[in-house]
């Protein structure tokens, strides 16, 4: 009779050694794995929730625009604000600012000023339609990404969510 409680003893005492065990082991397996995604879906959450993006573009585009991000699902439609050329002033209030190249051609040097230096630029325009000049002026700022299509605007645009940051 000791001897059968005994074995009973071990192996009792031996199943539970082997569920801790497994289960230390596969809380580990777990938190390495999700380390690098778990922070991504977090800072990707807050961006698509709290950033504010600005579309600087004419009266006929803009509406347009706007209703692309917002149709996406992804980007909440009061954060997306449109802003005419006599309201550049604001444009250091946005964490992402879509500009409509036609439109604004001739006052890209002002965006570029009034924007904040953190914030990132989506610059929209048609195929070869940047001129040499604006070009190298795109060039020498940074956060600043240029697009022709509308699906790859709304990319770049989420995209850049995840980068754009902003000083308290």
């Amino acid at each position: 009779m000791l001897d059968e409680i005994a074995s009973n003893s071990v192996v009792v005492i031996t199943s539970m050694v082997m569920t801790m065990i497994s289960i230390v082991g596969l809380y580990n397996l777990l938190k390495r794995r999700s380390r690098g995604i778990i922070p991504a879906f977090y800072k990707l959450a807050l961006s698509l929730s709290e950033k504010q993006i600005v579309v600087v573009a004419d009266a006929d585009k803009s509406p347009s625009i706007e209703d692309a991000l917002e149709n996406t699902d992804i980007i909440l439609p009061h954060n997306v604000t449109a802003l005419k050329l006599g309201d550049l002033g604001r444009l250091d209030a946005y964490h992402v600012v879509v500009l409509q190249y036609d439109y604004l051609k001739d006052r890209l040097d002002d965006a570029f000023n009034y924007r904040n230096s953190q914030s990132v630029v989506v610059i929209y325009a048609p195929p070869r339609s940047i001129t040499d000049e604006h070009m190298e002026i795109i060039e020498r700022e940074h956060n600043c990404l240029v697009t022709n299509h509308r699906g790859r605007l709304i990319v770049d645009v989420i995209s850049a969510l995840g980068v754009a940051r902003m000083h308290s």
